[in-house]
């Protein structure tokens, strides 16, 4: 769950070319900024690139599906149905898709997290080692390796706070042990 907060993996752009669907990682004309950082629903919808313009169209939130189309100029905040939305421009990619398609897909946290998760795979390298192999299956390079730097990252991130929990607890268990045996000898010496 952290990996996919910090890399925004709950949010998928998808582009359609000829008979595939590809998913764009780092490549994407534009990166959608919702007001909540977290969705209870899954939702997607449609937007097509019009120059300094999209048309945001084919909304499906929940069970319920939307056919208005909205227009917006790129920065501008919509209002919409799941929330507040705007689409900050890639300028790096933005001409390359005008007058094209995409598709946006906003899932659960959970739901990416398990999405992402079934990808990854843990295992010893040998038997008389101890060493793991961390694998993840993507078909985007880009993708999985960050996210194999982000597992990482978030284990010895984990590794780091349990080991200040633990000197916290131990600090304040000698701070009472000092106190009590300091009052222990002022009643001794009273």
């Amino acid at each position: 769950k952290d990996v996919v907060r910090l890399l925004h993996l709950d949010v998928q752009y998808l582009y359609k070319s000829h008979l595939r669907t590809h998913s764009l990682y780092r490549s994407k004309p534009f990166t959608a900024e919702f007001d909540s950082l977290e969705t209870s629903l899954s939702y997607s919808f449609t937007v097509k690139i019009d120059g300094t313009q999209a048309h945001i169209s084919d909304l499906v939130y929940g069970k319920v599906e939307y056919d208005t189309l909205v227009t917006v100029k790129f920065n501008q905040e919509v209002v919409m149905p799941f929330g507040k939305m705007k689409l900050v421009p890639n300028d790096k990619y933005i001409q390359e898709y005008d007058q094209e398609e995409l598709t946006i897909l906003r899932s659960t946290i959970d739901g990416a997290a398990n999405l992402y998760g079934s990808q990854l795979a843990a295992g010893e390298l040998d038997k008389e080692s101890t060493l793991v192999g961390i694998t993840y299956t993507d078909n985007n390079i880009q993708r999985a390796t960050d996210i194999l730097n982000a597992v990482l990252n978030a284990y010895r991130q984990g590794i780091i706070d349990d080991k200040n929990r633990i000197a916290q607890s131990t600090a304040a268990f000698i701070d009472k042990r000092i106190e009590y045996i300091s009052k222990e000898l002022s009643a001794v010496e009273g």
